[in-house]
């Protein structure tokens, strides 16, 4: 039978539709979940089970969401009194907080909303939702324009990246300066890709216009491989290629200068 890695083959998180209309469709499915973990906590305070996470902990168990869509949908069910919070910590610098659900305050809404049927799920279904129930759903949603939006508004205003012709793509290989060797460039565009700071059309054309005249651009190209600069300083190297510096006799040592003696004089120096 042909299936998808999209459809469920998990735990789902769920909601009923109702209370998604009554409290909000995020604060809806943050209480669910933490009512499914009262029903597995040991923790009882004052004759009421509780639980305790971080923002942080929370937000794994909505990977879709954001720490602060998280810590919103907290705060706003504590503002209408469905969520409780302590500190029940050992160590009092812990901050974490503790949570349990005001059940009293539930039946409330469930008396409020006893006659609205249209937003009611049968207990005993199986965990479909029919096309009225849909309707009635995002149509009740669809009238709190933070909440039809939270999920997606994170992505949705973000700008869209452009799409990549991969036949344009850019090569820095191709922009090799003329008076800079292949091998060098090539070992000069593989150290910007090591430093997360690969080369540009921009920055390309800024090498060329910098080592046009130079008179040893492999140097300056190689000193900054060498020390891992991610920058070229042509100031630096200051001498010609293939150059032989210029022969120092006060550096050599008294048997080094007898030697040099002997081979002038047998040379007819």
């Amino acid at each position: 039978m042909s299936t998808s890695r999209l459809l469920i083959h998990e735990n789902p998180l769920q909601v009923l539709p109702s209370l998604a209309c009554t409290i909000g469709l995020n604060e809806a499915m943050v209480l669910q979940q933490i009512h499914y973990w009262l029903g597995n906590s040991r923790h009882v305070h004052n004759g009421r089970k509780w639980v305790y996470n971080s923002v942080a902990e929370w937000q794994t168990q909505f990977p879709f969401w954001s720490e602060t869509t998280v810590k919103r949908a907290l705060t706003s069910l504590e503002k209408q009194g469905l969520l409780l919070t302590a500190n029940y910590n050992k160590d009092q610098r812990d901050r974490s907080k503790w949570y349990s659900i005001n059940y009293d305050a539930l039946k409330s809404l469930e008396v409020k909303n006893v006659d609205d049927a249209s937003g009611q799920i049968d207990p005993n279904a199986s965990g479909q939702i029919d096309q009225m129930q849909m309707v009635s759903l995002t149509q009740c949603i669809d009238k709190d324009t933070e909440t039809t939006t939270e999920i997606t508004t994170e992505i949705k205003n973000k700008t869209p990246l452009p799409l990549t012709d991969k036949k344009n793509k850019f090569d820095p290989l191709t922009e090799k300066p003329s008076n800079v060797s292949a091998e060098v460039w090539a070992d000069w565009v593989e150290h910007r890709k090591e430093i997360r700071h690969p080369l540009t059309p921009t920055t390309c054309k800024r090498i060329r216009s910098m080592l046009e005249n130079h008179v040893n651009p492999d140097a300056v190209i190689g000193l900054s491989i060498e020390r891992g600069w991610q920058g070229l300083f042509p100031e630096k190297i200051t001498e010609p290629a293939n150059t032989t510096p210029a022969f120092d006799a006060s550096r050599l040592t008294e048997e080094q200068r007898r030697e040099l003696a002997l081979y002038e004089l047998l040379e007819g120096r």
